[in-house]
């Protein structure tokens, strides 16, 4: 039986990333398991979802944020919010159990975009609840006319964008170092992260009501992406988004020049 609950606050968890999805998820957790012994005083997640084409999957225990950096894991934070969820008692005596609730689930058309395929496992370790969270936002259509393959650059900032269409500041903050600079050419100049989420905040009460991504490109360091925005007024934009990535490794961003131009009617 689906019910739906609400989680008050973000999770914290460090994790194992498995080698392979489903085969390592086992290996994953006995490694996780390894470094954090059980304690009945924590709480224990399977975290998947399809990244650059193929499902990554964590083996993840809820963690104070300093044991993370302590115990050398990585770390990400589960969303408060709402979410759906299904029970599986002995899920063990049937694994595959948990892959058909989750497609079940999957089939709400309320579901965050962005968010992940969540198994949160008992204390006593015999059932486990099958979680996906809803959609938070009165969110922008987006529509992507690019394919971003296999290129984890261009899917980092078809994602950047997607959350700015739907003011997502925690994930666009969490792309940017400390030192973003963001020139809004012919407007304004914002320099550091503080700067940066305060320019999210303020601009979040204008949210967009469609958006439309045409290309993505990325070389080195270096990326954009171009496409149109509809705002709730009816008001139509062509933007371009020039990026500077911190390293060639592209999972954050140290400058943005954008360029925007209202489109007449």
């Amino acid at each position: 039986m689906t019910e739906q609950i609400s989680i008050e606050e973000d999770i914290t968890v460090g994790y194992i990333t498995a080698r392979t999805f489903p085969e390592g998820a086992l290996e994953a957790h006995q490694k996780l398991h390894a470094i954090v012994p059980f304690d009945p005083e924590k709480r224990y997640f399977g975290i998947s979802r399809p990244e650059n084409g193929k499902i990554i999957y964590r083996a993840a225990v809820e963690l104070k944020p300093a044991e993370a950096d302590r115990l050398e894991l990585d770390s990400m934070s589960l969303k408060k919010g709402e979410y759906i969820r299904q029970k599986i008692e002995h899920f063990r005596q049937d694994i595959s159990s948990i892959g058909r609730t989750f497609e079940q689930l999957l089939q709400r058309s309320d579901l965050d975009p962005q968010g992940y395929c969540v198994e949160l496992y008992d204390k006593e370790g015999d059932d486990v609840w099958c979680m996906v969270r809803l959609d938070q936002t009165d969110s922008a259509r987006v529509e992507v006319a690019v394919d971003c393959g296999n290129s984890p650059k261009m899917q980092f900032l078809k994602d950047f964008n997607i959350a700015f269409a739907r003011a997502d500041i925690d994930a666009l903050s969490a792309a940017v170092t400390e030192d973003i600079r963001w020139n809004m050419v012919g407007d304004q100049l914002i320099e550091g992260k503080a700067g940066f989420t305060a320019a999210l905040r303020e601009m979040s009460g204008e949210k967009p009501k469609a958006m439309s991504i045409s290309k993505v490109v990325t070389h080195g360091k270096a990326g954009a992406v171009n496409g149109q925005l509809i705002m709730q007024n009816g008001k139509k934009y062509a933007f371009c988004d020039v990026y500077e990535f911190k390293s060639v490794k592209g999972d954050r961003i140290a400058s943005i020049d954008s360029y925007v131009i209202e489109l007449k009617p």
